[in-house]
């Protein structure tokens, strides 16, 4: 009997518990589906702006290397069916989207000029709605660009530079701890440069063995890039100028924009080629150049008229032509600024000496559809 009542028992104990399992199963499916239910309940909220918020940038001066960003502080009617554009305006008027901006926080790159900007809101209930217009101002490009860092130039410094109109001989800048001046746009530590065209230039250093390097802000956008570098020599002896051609491209703007010449001692262990780096000798110099253009020629040289010959060149006055495959129409000389000095229909002998003594270019142009034919000639009496 004792038997049978143990079975009876186990049995009731079982049913018990396989219910509790059923029922604690029960609760558990209505707790999750419950708090489902909730959160889509939370995220399916239409939305309805009362506040459009207020757009904040990280700063509000820039050069054209940096990087800002645009966020928006939302403070009411989040939900869902909402879209967003920032746009842009030189004015503060007239605003265009911003490319690929409609999401916030958002990452301006490269501005390279003093920009509005607002926020578009779309909120299908509530309509479009802009935040106020904010500013972010782009400093002067004289102010971005980078302080090149020398100790005193003792051990090795830039002695002459040579570019174009510049000839500008100098000592090392003791009085400068960093070893390094800039040169304002005037008289000799100055130069004009006609794009398409080719300059010589030449830099001296002094005080032994030197790497020497050059940038051109090609496109003034305040920053020395790597495909704006000539390296006019990675061991120069002192005293002796090392020098590079430079074809000033056709396709930059014109204007004024910044030669940076820097030299470092040669040194096996520490040979660098930095527009901004630090380095532990070496003195570094920069100038103010003007990039002018013939108007809107094209400077170019044909293939089949590179062989065309000026002489004598240095000219004493007199300019004669050889190797003409096809005859030229016009002669125009033009000064080192671009100015027109001389134009006359062409001839194989032509009187030049009404001009001063300086480097001039010349240019031939043909009847036919080829492009005109630039050379450079030295009047010296």
């Amino acid at each position: 009997m004792k038997f049978y009542l143990s079975l009876l028992c186990i049995f009731f104990c079982l049913i018990f518990d396989l219910q509790a399992q059923v029922l604690s199963g029960q609760d558990l499916t209505e707790q999750n589906t419950s708090r489902i239910i909730n959160q889509s309940n939370s995220l399916s909220v239409p939305c309805n702006v009362t506040n459009v918020g207020v757009l904040t940038t990280s700063m509000d001066s820039v050069c054209p290397a940096d990087s800002f960003i645009l966020d928006l502080v939302f403070t009411s009617g989040y939900g869902t069916g909402m879209s967003f554009q920032i746009e842009s305006s030189l004015d503060g008027i007239n605003f265009s989207n911003v490319t690929g901006a409609n999401y916030y926080p958002y990452t301006i790159k490269n501005q390279n000029t003093t920009k509005y900007y607002r926020m578009m809101v779309d909120c299908p209930t509530s309509g479009i709605m802009f935040t106020t217009p904010i500013i972010v101002y782009n400093k002067e490009r004289v102010d971005c660009y980078c302080n090149p860092l020398h100790p005193p130039c003792d051990s090795n410094y830039i002695s002459n530079v040579e570019f174009g109109n510049i000839n500008n001989s100098t000592l090392c800048a003791n009085t400068n701890a960093d070893a390094y001046t800039l040169f304002i746009d005037t008289g000799i530590s100055t130069g004009q440069f006609l794009r398409g065209l080719t300059y010589n230039l030449s830099v001296t250093t002094a005080s032994g063995n030197a790497t020497v390097q050059v940038w051109i802000d090609y496109n003034q956008n305040a920053m020395f890039e790597l495909q704006e570098l000539y390296v006019v020599s990675l061991n120069s002896p002192p005293n002796i100028s090392a020098s590079v051609p430079i074809t000033i491209p056709t396709n930059i703007s014109t204007g004024i924009t910044r030669l940076r010449v820097r030299c470092n001692a040669v040194d096996t262990a520490f040979n660098m080629i930095s527009p901004c780096d630090y380095f532990i000798s070496g003195e570094t110099e920069d100038y103010d150049i003007t990039i002018n253009s013939f108007g809107a020629t094209t400077l170019s040289e044909n293939n089949h008229e590179s062989s065309i010959v000026l002489y004598p060149n240095p000219s004493n006055g007199k300019l004669c032509f050889k190797n003409i495959s096809i005859l030229p129409q016009k002669v125009s000389i033009y000064d080192m600024l671009g100015n027109l000095c001389f134009k006359d229909d062409w001839k194989p002998e032509l009187d030049i000496s009404d001009l001063t003594q300086g480097s001039y270019f010349v240019k031939l142009d043909f009847e036919s559809n080829e492009l005109p034919l630039f050379k450079r000639i030295i009047v010296a009496y």
